[in-house]
């Protein structure tokens, strides 16, 4: 009778620390766990070579861009100007238009 005492005290599982719960510890994770794989090389002269032509690139085209959009800016300030000059030799051309036509 003694070793059936025993045997059921070491069934019963020992009491856990507050806040646990069985289904914690059995919780399915929806992550995928990465695969491990092997790297050759020296990977900083791989990206910091690569990363060094592309920024001097990018900067290259940044230059070019602004220099396009400036002479085509230039462009239109000098449309501008010519367009409202005209208008305003047109203006005064009318208006001698103008008061010929009165004056007959």
């Amino acid at each position: 009778m003694a070793q059936s005492q025993h045997e059921e005290d070491n069934s019963i599982p020992p009491p856990r620390p507050a806040g646990t719960s069985m289904t914690r510890r059995k919780m399915i994770t929806f992550r995928r766990r990465k695969v491990p794989t092997i790297r050759l090389g020296n990977r900083k002269n791989k990206a910091g070579g690569g990363m060094l032509v592309r920024r001097m690139l990018r900067k290259a085209k940044l230059k070019w861009l602004k220099l396009k959009q400036w002479g085509m800016l230039m462009k239109l300030k000098e449309y501008y100007r010519k367009m409202i000059s005209e208008l305003i030799e047109a203006s005064v051309a009318l208006e001698n238009v103008q008061q010929r036509v009165y004056f007959i």
